[in-house]
């Protein structure tokens, strides 16, 4: 018996040897990590890091934009940001997340530290999850926010 235990284990560990052992993570934990990872960049503010997170085909496209935000420095503080859901699709997701942010203004330096959610596309090329953020359009967000547009009311 002793000799067969002894000839089990020489077999085993021969066998196993010869493969590859590797551990498989799911979609979603790959997406969860480069998520994270934008976190971390936001809050440095490290918009080149963002930058290169975009999808390849947005990033000529965005690059002004992310020159403008390296320019005009730090305007918050970011504390958190967390991943709150992944709605994952096949190669496409949305990755809601949640943050809170502390806006630095001189004429009310001791304002609360705001919550919001945001929600953004990721979509997976080749193996790798990126980034499809579309240039703000200052239009959209006052008729969204309810801020009244130059020269009158809501539109």
């Amino acid at each position: 018996m002793r000799y067969f235990v002894i000839l089990l284990l020489t077999l085993l560990v021969s066998c196993s040897a010869g493969t590859n052992i590797r551990t498989v993570r799911s979609d979603e934990d790959m997406l969860r990590d480069r998520a994270a990872e934008y976190c971390e960049a936001r809050r440095q503010f490290n918009w080149k890091a963002i930058h290169q997170m975009l999808a390849p085909d947005l990033r000529q496209d965005m690059a002004e934009y992310f020159e403008t935000l390296e320019k005009k420095g730090k305007k918050a503080e970011l504390l958190a940001c967390d991943v709150n859901n992944i709605d994952l699709k096949g190669d496409n997701a949305v990755v809601a997340l949640a943050m809170t942010i502390r806006i630095e203004n001189p004429l009310a330096p001791n304002l609360a530290p705001q919550k919001y959610e945001m929600k953004d596309e990721w979509s997976r090329v080749e193996g790798t999850w990126y980034l499809r953020m579309k240039k703000p359009n200052l239009s959209e967000f006052l008729q969204r926010s309810g801020i009244p547009r130059k020269g009158g009311g809501r539109q």
